[in-house]
């Protein structure tokens, strides 16, 4: 089983792919996430859906992004 904090580095490797800052500050575009989501990983999820669980609709901050991860698992 992965242990939390692996977890957590990947998830902020990810933030920082997307446009987040190493500090787990700043924003990711949630357009810049739905585009990665059904054009590079050609995924039929509903982003919408999932950004409305998380209570974002243009950016997401570090916590909220790990929230989105750990709901669509």
């Amino acid at each position: 089983m992965e242990e939390p904090d692996d977890q957590e580095d990947e998830y902020l490797d990810a933030f920082v792919a997307l446009g987040g800052n190493a500090d787990k500050e700043g924003r990711i575009e949630a357009k810049l996430l739905i585009e990665i989501i059904k054009d590079d990983f050609e995924l039929t999820i509903n982003m919408q859906e999932y950004l409305n669980s998380v209570e974002s609709s243009d950016s997401l901050d570090f916590y909220q992004f790990c929230v989105l991860l750990d709901a669509s698992t």
